[in-house]
């Protein structure tokens, strides 16, 4: 195997590029599939693939955070409040798009959009609400085991 010749300061950078680069590839899977399955209404099946590649990259992502007791390298939303303010933030964008492509959609007269946008807000509030507590809890409990570790 080769050696790698990079200091510290190019292995941040490295990193940085990384993670920027991740976070792209997941905004234009998510792009794709809304296109895919709302704007051109393909089949439903033909997006499965990329949505599971998606969660898959998110999670291992978070799970890899946790593993290292690294939420985002801010204190300024921890706890309950900063999952409170992520799960409003996040499911009403979500849900503010969801209405959007409803509409462009143009359903039947029985359709009911906003029933349909009140429980998407309702399900994915919860959803964020729970995984970033959820998130931030075992994060908190792996950063005290880090500081108790490093302190002998």
């Amino acid at each position: 195997m080769r050696e790698i010749n990079l200091d510290e300061r190019e292995k941040q950078k490295l990193a940085e590029i990384g993670k920027r680069s991740f976070w792209i590839m997941v905004a234009v899977g998510m792009a794709v599939i809304i296109v895919q399955d709302f704007i051109l209404q393909s089949d439903r099946g033909g997006t499965l693939g990329e949505t599971i590649i998606i969660l898959t990259g998110i999670f291992a992502y978070q799970i890899g955070c946790i593993r290292e007791g690294i939420w985002d390298g801010s204190n300024a939303l921890r706890g309950w409040k900063g999952s409170l303010f992520y799960g409003f933030a996040g499911s009403g964008i979500f849900s503010l798009a969801y209405w959007a492509i409803l509409i462009c959609g143009k359903g039947k007269k029985e359709f009911n959009i906003e029933k349909r946008v009140g429980t998407a807000f309702i399900i994915l509030f919860t959803l964020i609400f729970s995984f970033t507590w959820l998130f931030d809890h075992f994060v908190r409990k792996k950063q005290e085991k880090n500081e108790n570790e490093y302190l002998d």
